[in-house]
């Protein structure tokens, strides 16, 4: 049987997303988004894509332009463990958000006391 891409989400910590298969997949690369995924350029510069048994972990790079609700798509090379590739009916997925986001922490930095030198 034919893989299928399953979800693409967002992880909690905002510095990745997780793109799940049905089935073991097959490691054939590590880092080269673009031999992996459409749409390489959108995860920032110096993405890494990283594979897991059942997925794709993509560390984003600077200044990624991802958003929730966008399509995620395999390249059609992909294959399972056993060599089938993935089913073309199911090589896209939205990207969802995070399940449990973590909140930011907003912070201010500068000095504690102005003289009348700094106004």
């Amino acid at each position: 049987r034919r893989p299928r891409l399953v979800s693409a989400i967002v992880s909690d910590d905002l510095s990745s997303i997780a793109v799940n298969f049905d089935l073991d997949m097959l490691a054939v690369d590590c880092c080269d988004c673009s031999n992996l995924l459409t749409s390489a350029d959108r995860f920032g510069k110096g993405a890494l894509c990283i594979w897991e048994t059942r997925a794709i972990r993509v560390w984003f790079g600077f200044q990624s332009s991802l958003s929730p609700g966008m399509i995620i798509q395999v390249q059609s090379g992909v294959r399972s463990k056993m060599g089938a590739p993935v089913d073309e009916r199911f090589r896209a997925s939205p990207l969802a958000k995070p399940r449990l986001s973590i909140a930011a922490t907003p912070r201010m930095s500068g000095p504690s006391v102005v003289g009348p030198c700094d106004v």
